[in-house]
């Protein structure tokens, strides 16, 4: 376990509240300028929600080869800043979790898998799909089931960590299910390469993003509070 100071683990915490914002607020930008196109229609003149995935933002150039390299970069550089703030988040947290070994030992499942979850993210904004799909699609995998893991490790510290509000804990059940359906939709949901398929994928990876979102920024809110209280 890394071990780090008091108030370095407090930026690291306000650094993945940040991170979270940036992404909304990034992606949000990249929507926006987005040129068009899906799968289904390349000659869409806009992004639409409900048939774009946020992968399209990172793509080298829309579906009518177009440059897209505006929206490439905000995406790229929104989910860079997840995916550090996640590996940083992952590495800090087990410093609140040191009461006893089993806290310790799951908390080494929580730092490995967060590290793994991240590093998926990074991989995911370095890999334009239009480019690299296999690699793209394999840091997809990578990312979003390490961050199930880790969510589940962390729900079981701070459901056993007397310190941390049970409302955190379930806030991670809510994220863990969320992030096991969406990795169930992506194994067995329907072809995207069908309107009604498209519509479900899109807005399973919509629903799970925004969850996600929410629920790292809400845990690295607790973090701080957490933190607080032990070092009061």
């Amino acid at each position: 376990m890394v071990r780090f100071e008091v108030n370095t683990r407090r930026r690291i915490f306000q650094a993945a509240i940040i991170g979270g914002l940036l992404f909304a607020v990034l992606t949000t930008v990249a929507m926006l300028v987005y040129p068009g196109g899906t799968r289904i229609d390349p000659t869409a003149e806009r992004y639409l929600f409900s048939q774009n995935y946020f992968s399209d933002l990172g793509r080298t150039q829309d579906f009518e080869e177009n440059s897209n390299l505006p929206s490439m970069l905000l995406f790229g550089l929104g989910l860079s800043t997840v995916g550090c703030t996640t590996v940083a988040l992952f590495l800090a947290m087990p410093n609140l979790f040191q009461q006893d070994r089993v806290s310790q030992f799951v908390s080494l499942f929580m730092t490995g898998f967060g590290l793994l979850a991240g590093v998926g993210f990074l991989g995911i904004a370095f890999t334009p799909w239009d480019l690299f799909f296999p690699q793209h699609d394999f840091c997809v995998t990578i990312g979003f089931r390490s961050l199930l893991l880790a969510c589940i490790a962390a729900m079981i510290n701070i459901y056993r960590a007397r310190s941390f509000p049970n409302a955190f804990g379930h806030l991670m059940v809510v994220v863990s299910l969320t992030l096991l359906g969406y990795i169930l939709l992506l194994a067995f949901g329907p072809s995207p390469n069908e309107p009604v398929g498209l519509m479900l994928q899109v807005g399973g990876q919509k629903v799970v993003a925004y969850v996600l979102v929410a629920g790292i920024t809400c845990l690295a809110f607790g973090s701080i509070r957490v933190d607080r209280n032990q070092n009061a």
